[in-house]
C-alpha cells in the first residue's frame, strides 16, 4: 500500500468521533496543563513560605524597634537624671542669686564628660554673681581662673568664688601692653537682642560693638587696668597645665584672645560668646564673629557648631569631645525647663 494512502486512512480513523490526530493533541494539552498546574503548586507553595518569611521578618523588626524604643527611652531617663544632677549641683553652688541662664555649665560638664577634675578659665567672669557658668566646675573640685578687668567686679568675684583664683586683667593679643584703657559701658536701657548695656565693657571697642550701646542711650568710661595675653594671664596665676574649659563672655576682643594663647596647649573646649551666630558682610568692617573663625582656624581648632549664642571650638586632638558635643541633643530651653524639676522624670517630661 503507498505510503500516502496509509497516512490518510490513518488520520481518516475516528474515535468517539473525533479524529485520532485531535485526540494526540488533546492529550498533550492534557499533559500540558498538568506540568502547569504542579508548577503552580510548587511556585504556591513557595510564595507562601516566602510570605512566611516576610511576615517572621516583618515581626522580628516590630520586636527590634520596639526593643530600641525602650533602650532609647531608659537611655533618656538615664541622660535626664545625669543632666537634672548637673541643675541641681550647678544650682547648689552658685551663691545666692546667681545662675546660668543658658545651661552652659551644663552643656560643657556634659561635652567634657561629666569629669570629676580638670582645670578652667572664664574670661570677663563679671562680679561671679550675676553669671557664674563655671561655678558648677568650681563646686566640683576643677582647678580654676576667673578674668575680669573691672577691678571693682574682680574684687566681688573674689568674694563671691573663694575656690578659684580671680585675676583682675584685660585679656588681648599680641603685643598687648601692661597697662591699657579699658572701655565700661554705664547707663543705657535694655535692648532687644542686646539686654541690659550697663555693665558691658569693651578692650578695643569697635563700631559694630558700640553702636547698639550709643543707640541705648548709655555712655562709656575708660579705665586703666593691667592687662596681657591669655598666656601670660595663665603664668601669671600659676596655671600649668592644659585647660579643659576656656569660656571667652564676649565678642570684641575674641579673637586677639584666641591668638594670645601663643605656645599654651589649646583648651580642650572653647565657648566663645556671641561668635555662633553667622558672620555678617554687610557691617563695613571685619565682622567680630567671622575675626573669631578665622583665628580659631589659624590655631588648628575644630568647629563644633554652636550652642546658644555661643561658638563651640574643640581642640583637634579632643575627639571625645567633639563627639559628645554632636550627641548633645538638648537646647537652651530644655535646660531651662530642667532647672525647675524636682527628679528625674520631671526632667525627662521636660527634654521631652
Amino acid at each position: 500500500m503507498p505510503a500516502g494512502l496509509a497516512g490518510s486512512r490513518l488520520g481518516a480513523i475516528e474515535v468517539l468521533g473525533l479524529p485520532l490526530v485531535a485526540w494526540g493533541v488533546i492529550a498533550v494539552l492534557v499533559v500540558a496543563l498538568a506540568i502547569v498546574a504542579r508548577a503552580e503548586r510548587r511556585l504556591r507553595r513557595r510564595l507562601a513560605r516566602l510570605v512566611r518569611r516576610v511576615d517572621e521578618g516583618e515581626e522580628a523588626l516590630e520586636r527590634i524597634e520596639d526593643a530600641l524604643v525602650v533602650r532609647r527611652r531608659e537611655g533618656r531617663e538615664v541622660a535626664s537624671g545625669r543632666l537634672l544632677a548637673a541643675v541641681q549641683a550647678a544650682r547648689a553652688a552658685r551663691p545666692e542669686g546667681a545662675r546660668d541662664v543658658l545651661g552652659r555649665d551644663v552643656f560643657a560638664w556634659r561635652a567634657l564628660g561629666e569629669a570629676r577634675e580638670g582645670s578652667y578659665a572664664e574670661l570677663g567672669a563679671g562680679d561671679g554673681m550675676g553669671d557664674a557658668p563655671t561655678a558648677l566646675f568650681e563646686s566640683l573640685g576643677w582647678r580654676g581662673l576667673l578674668v575680669e578687668a573691672d577691678p571693682a567686679k574682680a574684687e566681688c568675684a573674689r568674694a563671691a568664688r573663694p575656690g578659684c583664683k580671680v585675676l583682675a586683667r584685660a585679656i588681648g593679643g599680641p603685643g598687648t601692653p601692661p597697662r591699657a584703657t579699658f572701655h565700661r559701658v554705664e547707663g543705657g536701657r535694655s535692648e532687644p537682642g542686646l539686654g541690659p548695656v550697663d555693665g558691658l565693657a569693651f578692650l578695643t571697642p569697635s563700631a559694630t560693638a558700640l553702636g547698639p550701646v550709643i543707640a541705648a542711650g548709655a555712655r562709656t568710661r575708660a579705665i586703666e587696668v593691667d592687662a596681657s595675653t591669655l598666656q601670660q594671664a595663665l603664668a601669671d596665676a600659676g596655671v600649668d597645665e592644659r585647660l579643659d574649659l576656656l569660656l571667652v563672655d564676649f565678642l570684641p576682643g575674641a579673637a586677639a584672645v584666641l591668638d594670645g594663647l601663643g605656645s599654651a596647649a589649646l583648651p580642650r573646649l572653647v565657648l566663645v560668646a556671641g561668635a555662633g551666630e553667622e558672620p555678617r558682610d554687610d557691617l563695613g568692617e571685619p565682622d567680630e564673629r567671622q575675626l573669631v573663625r578665622e583665628a580659631a582656624e589659624r590655631l588648628g581648632f575644630m568647629s563644633a557648631g554652636r550652642y546658644a549664642d555661643h561658638l563651640v571650638l574643640v581642640a583637634p586632638d579632643a575627639t571625645d569631645v567633639l563627639e559628645r558635643v554632636r550627641r548633645f541633643e538638648y537646647g537652651v530651653g530644655e535646660i531651662s525647663a530642667c532647672c525647675d524639676a524636682r527628679s528625674p522624670a520631671d526632667a525627662l517630661g521636660g527634654l521631652r
